[in-house]
This record gives C-alpha cells, structure tokens and sequence, in this order.
C-alpha cells in the first residue's frame, strides 16, 4: 500500500537526500500498539495496587488512633479516682484492673491481651516511692494492655500520690 504523505521538506540541508515526510500514515497502521497498551495497564495495576495499600494503611493507622486515645482516656480518668482514694487504702490497688470503655462510652472498648488473669484490659501498679516521717510518697500507675488492629499493645501513664494536708 502506498505512503499518503504531505509535500517532502528538508530536514538537514547537508545530506540531500534525507527527506523529512510530514503527515505520513501508512493505512491500517495507526493506534496504539500491544506494548504500549500492556505498559499502560501494568502501571494502571502498580498505581491502584500502591492506592489500596495506602488506603488500608490509613485505616489501621484511624483504628490504632482510637485505640491509644481509649486507652488514654481510661488511665487518666482512673488515675484520678485513684486520687480520690484514701492514701491508707491506695497499696490494696496494687495489681486491681479496670476496664477500658469505648470513646462513647461503652464498657468493653478495647480487647485484653489473651491469658490477662482477671479479663481486663487495664491495671494498677502501685510503688511506694519514698517515706519522709508519716508521709508516704507512692507512684501509682495505669498500665493497659491489649489486643488490636496492631497486634498486641501497651501504655502507661504515671502520677505521684501522697497525702493531701
């Protein structure tokens, strides 16, 4: 089949007969050819594949958020009972858990870790720090430990606790 083709210019005026031929098609041979479409929908899958990923990614990461912030509002809100807890009774709360509820409100938010001997997520660990006289300094702490989106986790928060005069 013959070239269709618009007038020949020159290209490189040194060599002749190199002739540039603009508008030229050869029929039946326009489009895209097998390597350009299997390039193009290899990266269409590499470009959904790393779009999923980051998108799986940031849920875990929203979940995990919501977790820690649980856990958070738990210990702090039983470390301020723990204040409110007369300084004789405070060493009995020694190894006591509580429960972790949902941001809502909802007893049972956070999963405990497997073999947690009393079932609940949260824990007191209560340390005499230091005695001056007939003061007692105790460090209290709210550990919580669970089972999550990111496998097994832990946070603690810590307070000071002596009697109040």
């Amino acid at each position: 089949l013959p070239f269709r083709c618009r007038k020949p210019t020159m290209t490189d005026p040194s060599p002749p007969e190199r002739l540039r031929l603009e508008g030229c098609s050869v029929p039946n041979e326009e489009g895209v050819s097998l390597i350009e479409l299997m390039v193009a929908a290899v990266v269409a899958v590499i470009a959904l594949g790393a779009i999923l990923t980051v998108t799986i990614r940031h849920n875990s990461l929203q979940r995990f958020d919501e977790e820690l912030s649980q856990a958070f509002l738990a210990a702090r809100s039983n470390l301020e009972m723990a204040r409110s807890v007369a300084i004789a009774d405070l060493p009995s709360m020694d190894g006591v858990g509580f429960d972790v509820p949902t941001l809502a409100g909802v007893p049972g938010g956070l999963t405990p870790v497997p073999n947690d001997p009393d079932g609940l997520p949260g824990l007191f660990s209560v340390v005499e720090e230091k005695t001056t006289g007939s003061s007692v300094l105790y460090r209290v702490k709210a550990i919580v430990t669970w089972t999550g989106v990111m496998r097994e986790q832990a946070f603690e928060l810590e307070t000071l606790i002596t009697e109040r005069k």
